[in-house]
C-alpha cells in the first residue's frame, strides 16, 4: 500500500480530515486513544493480514513509528 493511503486510512480512523497527518506527527498530538488502536490493529489486519503484538504498538509514538510496524508492505 502507498504511504499517502495508508495515512488517509489512519486519517479516517482517527477521525480527522482527509490529509490532515503529513506522516511526521506524534501521536500523542493525535487521536491515538484506545478506540482508534483497536481500529488500527483491525486495518492491519484486514488490509495487510498483519499481527501486530501489543508490546510493539505500545512502543509507538509517532506515525513512523506505526509506518515501521508494517515494513515492506508500505511504499512510497
Amino acid at each position: 500500500m502507498k504511504k499517502v493511503v495508508f495515512l488517509n486510512k489512519l486519517d479516517e480512523i482517527m477521525e480527522i480530515p482527509s490529509g490532515s497527518i503529513k506522516g511526521d506527527e506524534k501521536l500523542s498530538d493525535l487521536r491515538w486513544d484506545s478506540m482508534t488502536v483497536v481500529q488500527f490493529i483491525a486495518l492491519v489486519d484486514e488490509e495487510f493480514n498483519l499481527s501486530i503484538s501489543a508490546s510493539d504498538l505500545l512502543k509507538a509514538k509517532t506515525i513512523p513509528d506505526l509506518v515501521a510496524l508494517l515494513g515492506d508492505k508500505i511504499t512510497d
